[in-house]
């Protein structure tokens, strides 16, 4: 590979740097970004938190930088951690760290890796407050357009991170299609604000909302909420589907990004070939979480080992939903506490999270019946269990729920926000309520190729949308024929149509052929989020790098060895 360019300069960015500089020949490299910094992207820089906001990942569990996070927080100026609210001499590797530092810390890393990579050959040109307007290919080259300039590359990797399209945002008063960037919301609401979703987003617009409008203080050892004299009726209704609240973070024996391979490729391939070209859910579910708890947790082993996916997922779902949910998050903000200061670990929650890894990448590889299952099943359980609050954070929403300006509401399958005569509408079972302000907080949408910003690949067919055929070809032909909108007829096989768009298993662009590009490559999460279920996260950016990485290794030995090949024939 002589040229490469990446679109985006994020974490995705970073991490397939650092690997492609680690591990292959000096080659010209050129990064184009949008913003004014390198590393941190959306979620760690000003468009995605503030000062409030902290991150679920501690020092040990991200994936390994030279130096580390602990370290390059030790080589800080004392005053500079203070601003974070951090006592350097008082920091442990287990600890979460605020956003915004750790979006520096990436910024920090990216730049001695661009130093680092110079000295070892490579061309690097960063980019930056510099917008690509369009991708294209030529016979031989990639071809990017920016600031009204043409460049060529060999390769071309898409790193565009999150994006978040406006539907009544900035067109009905009130309404808010993200909580991003959170400067949006940091102003007074002197009433009832309603959020859509209870995760991590929606954890994020809470305590941006709270600190305008109110304060947090210690009192006898307790933290407590209380509003301003000019926010008296501001409160938070907070909707779900399921009405449940994320689980808190729990001490991590061995971090869980680390076991991206608890199932043996070759186990994986075995069980593709014997399943008709189709990986088993039920096969993942067995290898990936039942089986490794029969070493770390026996007693709970015994409990799950007879049960299907579906059975332990609705007994894990069942026992949240018998309690109310802030008292149930009372309880494991409890455990969490002992879990931590013990160093105990949860073994079915550590084995979840890896799971959740392990299915990702070879998920396009499963059936649309399995795809189904995943969604309806397995995602929903997973969303809140692996979310992991930090402490910190379930603090500050159990003080506001005590104070009585937070609370939330089970919306069941029928939730809707309806714009009616310019009025934002919520509706619910058999309720209508008319709410001021809404915050859409469900997270990343996955979206579909339609949205996919750069047209001239659609045009020149090197895209396609992302689909999956179903193994009995029954079950789609009667989907379809009950009005599923998402499973469509194609010759004599039916196919779920999921969102984003066809990549291959190195995250190449795959066209309407069905063939891979051997130039375009995508790390863009909310264009891939149909193939891989799993797909936010430092992990996630880290594990795909490496993927492409190690197509680009063997793609070079390859051509290495015809080259070779060729000067033998032609010796002879």
């Amino acid at each position: 590979m002589q040229s490469l360019g990446l679109i985006g300069g994020g974490p995705a960015a970073l991490f397939l740097f650092k690997k492609i500089t680690e591990t292959l020949p000096p080659c010209r490299i050129t990064i184009f970004e949008s913003s004014s910094r390198l590393g941190c992207g959306m979620p760690y820089g000003a468009r995605g938190a503030s000062f409030e906001h902290v991150s679920n990942v501690s020092s040990d569990e991200l994936p390994p930088f030279e130096p580390s996070l602990k370290d390059w927080m030790q080589s800080l100026p004392k005053e500079d951690l203070q601003t974070y609210g951090i006592d350097k001499n008082d920091f442990h590797e287990k600890e979460v760290v605020p956003r915004l530092l750790l979006g520096d810390f990436l910024e920090s890393t990216f730049k001695s890796l661009i130093e680092r990579s110079k000295k070892r050959g490579f061309e690097i040109e960063a980019l930056l407050e510099t917008r690509v307007t369009g991708l294209a290919l030529d016979r031989q080259m990639s071809i990017v357009f920016a600031n009204d300039q043409k460049y060529e590359f060999e390769k071309i990797v898409i790193c565009t991170g999150h994006h978040w399209p406006r539907s009544h945002e900035d067109k009905v008063d009130g309404y808010f299609d993200s909580p991003y960037p959170p400067e949006k919301l940091a102003k007074r609401f002197n009433h009832t604000i309603a959020l859509r979703g209870s995760s991590l987003t929606a954890v994020d617009a809470i305590k941006t909302l709270a600190r305008n409008n109110g304060n947090f203080v210690e009192e006898n050892g307790e933290l407590i909420y209380k509003v301003d004299k000019d926010s008296k009726e501001f409160s938070i209704e907070m909707h779900s589907r399921q009405g449940f609240l994320p689980c808190l973070r729990v001490h991590m024996d061995e971090p869980y990004v680390k076991k991206d391979r608890i199932i043996a490729k070759d186990d994986i391939e075995k069980n593709i070939k014997e399943n008709g070209g189709f990986l088993e859910l039920d096969f993942l579910f067995e290898m990936g979480f039942k089986l490794p708890l029969k070493d770390t947790d026996p007693e709970f082993f015994e409990t799950i080992k007879d049960m299907s996916l579906e059975e332990f997922i609705e007994k894990m779902m069942s026992y949240r939903s018998q309690k109310d949910a802030f008292e149930l998050f009372k309880e494991e903000y409890a455990d969490s506490i002992k879990s931590i200061k013990r160093e105990e670990s949860v073994p079915w929650k550590e084995m979840l999270a890896a799971l959740s890894i392990a299915l990702n990448y070879p998920a396009k590889h499963m059936s649309a019946e399995d795809m189904l299952r995943l969604q309806k099943h397995l995602l929903p359980l997973v969303s809140t269990v692996i979310a992991f609050i930090p402490q910190s954070s379930a603090k500050e929403l159990l003080a506001m729920h005590k104070a009585g300006r937070l609370k939330l509401v089970s919306d069941g399958d029928n939730g809707d926000v309806t714009i009616e005569d310019g009025k934002i509408v919520y509706s619910w079972e058999d309720t209508r309520k008319v709410f001021k302000t809404f915050v859409d907080c469900v997270g990343q949408k996955p979206l579909q190729e339609k949205d996919f910003p750069f047209r001239d690949l659609q045009k020149q067919n090197v895209t396609s949308s992302a689909r999956l055929r179903f193994r009995d070809q029954s079950i789609g032909k009667k989907l379809m024929s009950d009005g599923n909108e998402k499973v469509f007829q194609d010759g004599q096989s039916y196919f779920l149509d999921v969102p984003g768009v066809n990549i291959s298993d190195n995250f190449q662009l795959v066209d309407g052929d069905d063939i891979a590009s051997d130039k375009v490559f995508l790390m863009a999460v909310p264009y891939m989020g149909g193939l891989n279920p799993d797909y936010s996260g430092l992990d996630f950016c880290a594990n795909s790098a490496d993927l492409i990485v190690e197509y680009l290794k063997n793609e070079e030995l390859s051509k290495t060895e015809k080259v070779s090949n060729r000067q033998i024939a032609t010796a002879e």
